[in-house]
């Protein structure tokens, strides 16, 4: 079962995660001429990070949300799935650890540097905190046992 609601400030998709959910906001987002052409390409970049993740980092369960919305002077990009306690912890740890640094650039590399395809790096949340300014937050809520993840980005066009 899936749900599709949009106008001209907001997209928003519930229901099973996969690729063709990704493509949508793509399509959604380039044939779109509500956003300027360098606005486009940062958020396109921002949810193919956060839908990527959600997909390959969900815990057994597919179902997810995804939210474009316009609100005043800005933009809020969600992405809610389900995801295992041990990549919520290892999020929350990242996502702790980029706030405290001074130069996300340099820790950008270092990531990119030690990166393998068996082990992901952080370089995504890495990618989507510095394109939002830090402006990132996490949600989290236990529903019939299974963890929910709400990852909140503001940005401005």
């Amino acid at each position: 079962m899936k749900k599709v609601k949009e106008n001209k400030n907001r997209i928003y998709f519930e229901g099973d995660l996969d690729e063709n959910v990704l493509v949508f906001f793509l399509k959604k987002i380039s044939d779109g001429n509500y956003f300027s052409n360098k606005f486009k390409s940062n958020l396109k970049i921002i949810l193919i990070e956060l839908i990527t993740n959600a997909i390959t980092h969900y815990h057994n369960l597919a179902f997810g949300k995804v939210l474009v919305e316009k609100n005043g002077d800005h933009y809020l990009i969600s992405v809610t799935n389900f995801i295992s306690q041990k990549n919520l912890q290892l999020l929350k740890k990242n996502l702790i650890y980029f706030k405290s640094l001074k130069e996300v650039k340099s820790q950008y590399h270092a990531l990119l540097k030690s990166a393998t395809l068996e082990k992901s790096a952080g370089l995504g949340l890495l990618e989507i905190y510095n394109r939002a300014k830090g402006n990132v937050q996490l949600q989290t809520q236990t529903v019939s046992g299974n963890k929910i993840i709400t990852i909140k980005i503001k940005i401005y066009e």
